[in-house]
């Protein structure tokens, strides 16, 4: 039915209110919808972890770490990057690091030296930190990693140091921490002498700690904390136990040609090691109580072989293969105090002398020499099974495995119980306590790095030397053009926009057209 006004000219009937009220409830629908669905992608994209590269995308390892967020990756091509002079490398994000090859990725730290006052008066000079990580769960890896001095300073917890060359100072300070399969060596200067304020040295001063299937060149680990699991690391140098340090395991490691074991710990268990021609002793207590040294084949050093000396006692040496030294073992103290130390089912074979007996030692300080009187002490058995002596002369006339007559050491020592035959030390079940974590980490996953643009000047053509890594820095990387990565979130909403508009411009209209009609 058509509606006619007094003109006679036809009027329209308008849309009911009801079919209005509809289209505008079913069109703000679906813009809340897109809406949604834009937050939805944009959210996901915002918790998406991204990749930088350096440097395509920022010319600096410090520029990409400003704009990285908490689980991106910073992927660092070849080449030589340096830190700022008097600069400390800081980290406060949870970032993956990754150079692209150890062997030619180059991080140089410049830290401030500076001059140190207490209550106005110089006390020195000293270096800040070569770099800071306060972050939880920060890995790096693929590096060179060279310093003018200072520490290389983790704090937060879950670090990861895996697969680099390290020739500066390692402090892992957190907890739960890991480095494994890295590079241990000292750098050099450009005349080739060693940096040592830059000596390729690991301290581990937090709990829980690993350090694990490192390669040493005249490196150093030091186990300094609490609760740490040192294992599995071979080469030349030293591995060591001391400060405040208690409850520490070094186990499975094999020096040669270098400087031996040694712990001034409480609670340290050193177990399965192999120390030969060390220049030193191998393996030395030089202070504590309660600790556990066996199952070791300690041969050729040019000292003691099992050594325990100063303020230490209440130890115990058993089941070690200590051939060839110039002294089989050593349980002495400066002081007039001698502590209940036991050795049994230890091997002695073919030492220059089976047990050091010196009443005096000569020992250097300060370029001077000095003689001090030396007390020795220690049960050479546990009250029933002694140690083999190569060179004991004793009889069996009962077939028990042990000597008739006891092995004398000195006037004040002798093993009672000696063994007739060498102790197979692979019987010995080794027993870490519940908290050892001496299972090899996973290695880092390497990402693909992708053909670069345009290749940097500054990447060396062979590998990086350490004389190479304290030399005069050459040009810094050079970065590349490259267009910006399109975001996944921008294309739904520019969609979201669009629609948006269009909805509001038809909303309008059927407003107006309505508005004309009434």
């Amino acid at each position: 039915m058509r509606l006619q006004n007094s003109a006679g000219n036809e009027k329209k009937t308008p849309n009911s209110p009801i079919k209005s009220v509809k289209k505008r409830a079913a069109l703000l629908l679906i813009v809340a919808v897109l809406v949604l669905a834009s937050v939805a992608t944009l959210s996901s994209a915002v918790g998406r972890s991204s990749i930088l590269v350096v440097p395509d995308d920022y010319s600096t390892i410090i520029e990409a770490i400003d704009a990285a967020t908490d689980g991106d990756t910073i992927l660092v091509r070849k080449g030589i990057y340096d830190v700022p002079q008097n600069q400390t490398l800081t980290i406060t994000k949870t970032l993956s690091l990754i150079g692209e090859d150890a062997d030619y990725t180059l991080l140089k730290l410049h830290p401030l030296y500076h001059e140190v006052f207490i209550l106005g008066q110089s006390c020195g000079w000293t270096w800040a930190d070569s770099a800071k990580i306060s972050a939880d769960a920060v890995v790096i890896s693929g590096f060179t990693i060279v310093s003018d001095g200072g520490a290389f300073l983790a704090n937060g917890n879950g670090t990861k140091l895996m697969g680099n060359i390290v020739m500066a100072n390692v402090n892992l300070n957190g907890s739960s921490q890991i480095f494994a399969y890295n590079l241990l060596t000292p750098a050099t200067y450009p005349n080739g002498t060693l940096n040592m304020y830059s000596r390729g040295m690991v301290e581990c001063s937090g709990t829980y700690n690993q350090v694990a299937a490192n390669t040493l060149e005249n490196g150093v680990i030091a186990a300094m904390g609490r609760y740490g699991t040192v294992f599995a690391n071979f080469g030349t140098g030293s591995i060591c136990a001391g400060g405040t340090s208690d409850s520490n395991v070094i186990y499975n490691n094999t020096l040669t040609d270098g400087d031996g074991i040694w712990g001034a710990s409480t609670h340290l268990t050193i177990a399965c090691n192999t120390v030969i021609n060390s220049s030193s002793d191998g393996v030395a207590i030089r202070w504590g109580y309660y600790n556990s040294v066996y199952c070791n084949v300690i041969t050729d050093c040019l000292g003691v072989g099992l050594l325990e000396i100063d303020n230490a006692g209440a130890n115990t040496f058993y089941a070690n293969q200590v051939a060839n030294n110039s002294w089989g073992a050593k349980i002495a103290a400066w002081s007039s105090n001698t502590y209940h130390t036991t050795l049994y089912n230890n091997n002695f074979v073919g030492n220059s002398q089976q047990v050091n007996t010196d009443k005096t030692e000569t020992f250097s300080s300060a370029g001077l020499n000095f003689t001090r009187q030396i007390n020795h002490g220690g049960y050479f058995d546990n009250g029933t099974v002694g140690n083999y002596w190569s060179t004991y002369n004793g009889t069996d006339n009962n077939s028990d495995s042990i000597g008739d007559t006891p092995y004398v050491i000195d006037d004040n020592r002798s093993d009672h119980y000696p063994l007739m035959n060498p102790f197979d030390i692979t019987l010995v079940k080794v027993q870490l306590p519940a908290w050892a974590n001496a299972t090899l980490p996973t290695p880092i996953q390497m990402p693909a790095f992708q053909p670069q643009p345009t290749p940097s000047p500054s990447i060396p053509s062979t590998p990086l030397s350490s004389s190479e890594s304290t030399a005069t820095a050459t040009d810094s990387p050079i970065p590349s053009s490259s267009i910006p990565e399109l975001q996944p979130w921008i294309i739904p909403a520019l969609l979201t926009t669009v629609l948006a508009c269009f909805v509001f411009v038809n909303l309008r209209k059927n407003a107006n057209w309505n508005q004309a009609n009434r």
